[in-house]
């Protein structure tokens, strides 16, 4: 992360001592006695710590730490690390958590299994030789990073030409450089959900306007039908009174067409949607018929 604001000197001597009640809790709880399979102390009762080194670069480290604690402190940010201490300790900047850690470079190379552990192999069957063997370069990294926004970092590193402690001020602007960077991407998230809403929102409306537009189809295709059916025994009933006209239709006859043409109008006007255009209207606009 490259930043143009101006980079504060804070300055970390060797004979620097150690103040700062975090730092001075930190360097307490580093087991001097126990390490891990690479070679780096282990922690006092689990303890989540921000340094990672060998007991070499452990002073380094810890000088840096109590320059930079102090120098945020002075610019009102605070360091937070609550009992028992075994969460990740972090710095409130800007109102944002920010994440960080002191750690050394670690070579690792095959390890080639010696003629003692060859020997005691086949003494014990169920003892196995470490794959790896690791080298503590005593180069330190300072890396920065968001709980929230993984992918914001910044990152200052033991170089050929300056070591970490000349990069403490440039450290200091890449925590607010950070926090305004979460701020940002917050609000763009949030950005980002807002014209999800609104999209939701809209296409939400097209289809309620779709189904609508759908339901009055529905209805007007229902009593259309309708009216074509009673249009069509109409025709029917037409088709049957000029057949009356024929001389060879009795009387007899002739009286039971009337019956029929009767039941036709009937039926004809009791299906026809025109004959009392309210239910068509009713349901139509989404209302009960009075």
């Amino acid at each position: 992360m490259i930043t143009d604001r101006p980079v504060p000197a804070i300055e970390v001597s060797e004979a620097r001592p150690i103040t700062h009640r975090h730092v001075v809790r930190i360097d307490k709880s580093v087991l001097r006695g126990k390490k891990d399979s690479r070679g780096l102390p282990l922690s006092r009762q689990r303890r989540t710590l921000p340094v990672n080194v060998s007991l070499d670069s452990l002073a380094r480290a810890l000088r840096i730490l109590d320059a930079l604690f102090i120098a945020l402190e002075d610019a009102e940010h605070t360091i937070e690390w609550e009992r028992p201490y075994i969460s990740p300790i972090t710095a409130m900047v800007f109102k944002e958590k920010i994440g960080f850690s002191i750690s050394e470079v670690i070579k690792r190379t095959q390890h080639n299994i010696t003629k003692e552990e060859a020997g005691r192999q086949k003494l014990d069957r169920w003892w196995i030789p470490p794959r790896w063997d690791y080298v503590r370069t005593g180069r330190l990294k300072f890396t920065l990073q968001s709980s929230e926004a993984p992918h914001i970092q910044h990152v200052c590193a033991d170089g050929r030409k300056q070591r970490l402690e000349g990069c403490v001020g440039e450290v200091f602007v890449g925590f607010e450089d950070v926090a305004r960077a979460v701020k940002k991407y917050r609000e763009a998230r949030a950005e980002e959900a807002r014209a999800r809403a609104a999209e939701l929102k809209r296409e939400d409306e097209r289809r309620r306007r779709q189904a609508e537009y759908d339901r009055k189809l529905e209805v007007v295709s229902k009593f259309a039908s309708q009216w074509r059916k009673a249009n069509g025994l109409r025709e029917f009933a037409n088709a049957l009174k000029e057949n009356l006209k024929s001389p060879a239709v009795s009387i007899e006859q002739k009286l039971g067409v009337l019956r029929i043409l009767d039941w036709i109008e009937r039926h004809a006007n009791y299906i026809d949607p025109l004959t009392d255009v309210r239910h068509l209207i009713s349901e139509f606009c989404g209302q009960s018929a009075n």
